[in-house]
């Protein structure tokens, strides 16, 4: 509910404004159950070899291959789909001269493009 100021300019009604302890303590419950669910789904993932332990060096950008000399292009595929739309494209600017780099955002995409991309042009997961 919104109230006019008073004519003295002072807002009287500003503690209405502030969450009360409850609201903040629902809040903090919540937050911290949201972090229980987000640690044990990560557990249960590297538990069954699900999880990309592999690349997240690579995704925090702590690890990444080397560029060429000459300045590459950068091709981003989301899905494998993409990149063998990619991997078609890159070998045409390849026959020109031209070098290519090329990340992915999915597991599968990333193993395709390591196939695909075979000729020494990098491929990495693309960091967050």
């Amino acid at each position: 509910m919104f109230t006019s100021m008073p004519e003295n300019g002072h807002n009287h009604n500003s503690d209405r404004l502030r969450p009360s302890p409850i609201t903040r303590g629902i809040t903090g419950v919540y937050t911290a159950a949201a972090a229980g669910v987000v640690s044990v789904g990560s557990w249960l993932l590297k538990r069954s070899g699900q999880w990309p332990a592999d690349g997240l060096k690579e995704r925090w950008a702590r690890e990444l291959p080397d560029a060429p000399i000459q300045p590459p292009i950068w091709m981003h595929a989301a899905s494998m789909g993409e990149v063998r739309i990619a991997g078609q494209f890159a070998e045409d600017l390849r026959t020109n001269g031209q070098s290519v780099v090329c990340s992915a955002m999915t597991e599968a995409g990333y193993h395709l493009s390591r196939e695909l991309f075979t000729d020494g042009s990098p491929s990495f997961r693309v960091p967050f």
